[in-house]
């Protein structure tokens, strides 16, 4: 069968493909990944031809949000993951999805200058206008891989909690800032 959404193989509770929202208090349970933070370099749908790349858009608030007993299906499939490439194909009306670290139209970069307002769409972010994600106070448990997950860098992790996860944090891209984090493994079991 043919998906209207590729990326529903990666279903997750919260799936965020603009991060430029305020995603504060949520629970997450199930699912490839609890809250996944996929990249669009381009708007989907009826919105296609507007002149923004969302990959590019600075995250408002990301708070207190807890993700748990999920990512069963992908041993890097995080909690919290941030990674995978939504897009369209050559033909430019089928999508594509590529749930790894795709980086064929470019990374995640959340920039400080909204190059596409002034109408540059076609310009990434230069290194001395980058900017960080930050995720605060959150937490996952329950998780058979890594609890937070970054594929695509220039995330920032403060108040991070990890309880009984295969693994707390995984970064496999540069620019990844953890502050502030404690990792809680084998809770009640006899070592």
């Amino acid at each position: 069968d043919i998906l209207t959404l590729p990326a529903d193989v990666t279903a997750a509770a919260f799936y965020i493909t603009n991060v430029h929202n305020n995603i504060i208090g949520n629970a997450a349970s199930g699912g490839w990944a609890g809250f996944a933070f996929p990249t669009l370099h381009q708007p989907l749908g009826p919105n296609k031809d507007v002149n923004m790349r969302p990959s590019s858009r600075t995250a408002l608030t990301i708070d207190g949000n807890t993700a748990h007993s999920t990512g069963w299906w992908w041993y890097h499939a995080g909690a919290f993951y941030i990674g995978g490439a939504l897009y369209y194909g050559s033909d430019g009306t089928t999508l594509e999805y590529n749930a790894g670290r795709d980086q064929s139209k470019g990374i995640r970069s959340p920039c400080k200058v909204d190059h596409c307002a002034a109408g540059n769409c076609g310009t990434y972010c230069q290194p001395y206008d980058q900017h960080w994600n930050r995720i605060s106070n959150s937490k996952t448990f329950l998780v058979p891989g890594p609890g937070m997950n970054s594929w695509s860098g220039r995330a920032e992790i403060v108040g991070y909690e990890s309880h009984d996860n295969g693994l707390s944090l995984e970064a496999l891209e540069s620019g990844f800032w953890i502050d502030n984090m404690l990792s809680q493994c084998r809770t009640g079991e006899k070592i």
